[in-house]
């Protein structure tokens, strides 16, 4: 181990976010990204703590945590939550539209934005196309692509539940996607496959993405708010006390029973809180992007305040 990566686990160690720790040690990114490899491969007793300014830090664990990858608390600093939603980007397909996400960065940064939630399928995966239909014909080909040209911002972290195009690469060809985005970019955090639950002070949003393509997944179980990827449309439902959302996707892939394309883009969400810290209103703005121009015109600026979801 460096002299380097000693530092910067003492840094971490002393509550230090890893922002904070580049720019002390004054490293390039690049360098600081090959050091953290190291920090990550050598010495894993560490737990992943987020805000919603888009810190992130490394922590040493606690035994007596509970460090289930699939549930992550995100640390509210701000009156209101507010973050974008995006899903099923498909990279590797030649339908998708990777840079739409540009334009997703550019809306974030504008509007101090500075969590991106996805909600899946952030690869095509080589399971259900021909080859003729793939950009990239390999499971490789697609994460590398996917790692060397998503946007990249000191000023955003992604959160990111994987779908069932990205679990069928470990499933049948044994590739961790989700742990393979996230060691070369910490910026790009793992929330397992399928299933997540994000807290948020003291109430809790959902995370789904079907790993089959059965349309009746359950739904978890405690959550009033849950956001779903693989539909590729942008709907929601009320289901027994709770409000389903269905994040739209962020390609021109599709399954080809739709009889109509639908509208790629993502969702603007912000939530207020009650004097108890639960949640109270959420309003979500839909932009739908110009699928000529790839930028970001917005064509349609839905706004709800889901008030059932939020006192059931």
């Amino acid at each position: 181990m460096t002299n380097i990566t000693e530092q910067i686990i003492k840094n971490m160690s002393d509550g230090m976010s890893l922002n904070e720790i580049k720019d002390v040690l004054n490293l390039p990114d690049k360098m600081f990204l090959d050091c953290l490899k190291q920090v990550r491969s050598s010495y894993q007793n560490f737990q992943k703590k987020v805000l919603d300014n888009g810190t992130v830090f490394y922590l040493p664990k606690e035994p007596q945590l509970d460090l289930n990858p699939n549930r992550i608390e995100l640390v509210s600093t701000k009156d209101t939550f507010r973050a974008i939603f995006i899903s099923d980007i498909h990279c590797g397909n030649k339908k998708d539209t990777l840079e739409l996400l540009d334009t997703v960065y550019e809306h974030a940064i504008a509007k101090g934005i500075n969590i991106i939630i996805n909600t899946g399928d952030v690869i095509e995966n080589v399971y259900c196309l021909p080859p003729s239909k793939l950009k990239q014909k390999t499971i490789e080909g697609q994460v590398k692509r996917l790692i060397r040209t998503h946007p990249y911002s000191p000023s955003i972290t992604n959160l990111i539940l994987y779908g069932n195009h990205d679990h069928k690469a470990l499933t049948e060809h044994g590739i961790d996607v989700a742990s393979w985005i996230e060691y070369e970019r910490y910026d790009m955090m793992n929330l397992s496959y399928g299933e997540a639950i994000i807290k948020i002070r003291n109430d809790e949003i959902a995370l789904q993405h079907n790993l089959t393509n059965r349309h009746h997944t359950p739904l978890p179980v405690g959550p009033k708010i849950i956001f779903k990827g693989h539909s590729h449309k942008m709907k929601y439902d009320l289901k027994k006390g709770q409000t389903v959302i269905n994040v739209p996707a962020l390609s021109d892939a599709a399954p080809e029973s739709y009889e109509y394309p639908h509208q790629k883009g993502f969702l603007d969400v912000e939530i207020t809180f009650k004097d108890d810290d639960e949640f109270d209103k959420v309003y979500i703005k839909h932009f739908i992007l110009n699928p000529k121009s790839g930028r970001s015109k917005k064509f349609n600026n839905i706004e709800d305040s889901i008030k059932k979801a939020c006192t059931a």
